[in-house]
């Protein structure tokens, strides 16, 4: 999303990330020929109230006082073989499952409530004044079993209490994206992306997965191109990011979109 939104001039980025170093040096490699825009690297961490205050205060300073869109995309999402498990399965271990949902609710829910709360005061001081959460197709009402369906409702509740200053919040799915993690049926592994290494321990970088678990992830795929009869697998970022700038560019109170759960396909209910 900064490798597309950096090629306007006039875009200036604030991106939030927990490791800045490793994020400039990145930025600085791969967007040097083709990032006209500003970029700006600033250090939070969503489990971390002060952190995120802090990264409001330092973007404030960044862009004098005000910003157009706020963008909620972070997520914690637990990378084990339990990724692979009905729910059923994950809560015979009570103390791992516990340790998870406790995760993905202070991470999803209330990192991105302070986050909102904090960046408030900046949207306000737009002419844009637009909230975008980048949430999952499995937190849709129809389907939900991810905490995303609670960071929705709170997207929610934030519009109702903010329409009347024009804001527009809204959620977007981006349908399932290829960010580099892959599974090998040869060897069942499932490897974790770049971006993972220099915050994960090097043993969960590369899971080892068995046959039976191998086949419930065949069987959850099978049931998303079942009720998707054109979907073909993951889409590269490259075609997915520009859908989903459109979509929110093209949403607006004035068409009923505050507070609303947006695909990127501008399809309802058309999430992959």
């Amino acid at each position: 999303m900064v490798r597309y939104l950096s090629k306007h001039a006039d875009n200036t980025i604030v991106r939030l990330v927990r490791n800045k170093a490793a994020t400039e040096q990145k930025v600085a490699e791969e967007l040097k020929d083709d990032a006209p825009a500003k970029i700006h690297i600033v250090a939070a961490d969503m489990d971390s109230y002060d952190s995120l205050k802090n990264a409001a205060a330092e973007t404030s300073f960044l862009t004098g006082g005000a910003i157009d869109y706020l963008i909620a995309n972070a997520a914690y999402v637990p990378v084990g073989k339990e990724f692979f498990k009905p729910i059923g399965d994950v809560a015979t271990d009570p103390e791992k499952l516990e340790a998870d949902l406790n995760k993905m609710i202070k991470t999803n829910v209330t990192g991105n409530i302070f986050l909102y709360s904090l960046f408030m005061p900046l949207i306000l001081m737009s002419q844009t004044k637009k909230v975008i959460c980048i949430t999952s197709g499995l937190a849709e009402v129809d389907t939900c079993n991810s905490s995303k369906a609670a960071m929705n409702l709170a997207t929610c509740k934030f519009n109702a209490q903010y329409k009347k200053d024009g804001v527009l919040f809204i959620d977007i799915c981006p349908g399932m994206v290829d960010h580099g993690n892959g599974i090998d049926p040869a060897t069942c592994t499932y490897t974790l992306n770049e971006y993972c290494p220099p915050l994960l321990p090097a043993s969960l970088t590369k899971i080892t997965v068995t046959p039976e678990e191998m086949a419930q992830a065949g069987e959850l795929m099978g049931k998303f191109a079942a009720n998707f009869p054109d979907f073909k697998g993951p889409s590269q970022s490259a075609d997915t990011i520009p859908a989903i700038v459109k979509t929110w560019e093209d949403a607006s109170l004035e068409k009923g979109h505050g507070g609303g759960f947006l695909p990127h396909t501008g399809i309802p209910g058309k999430w992959l």
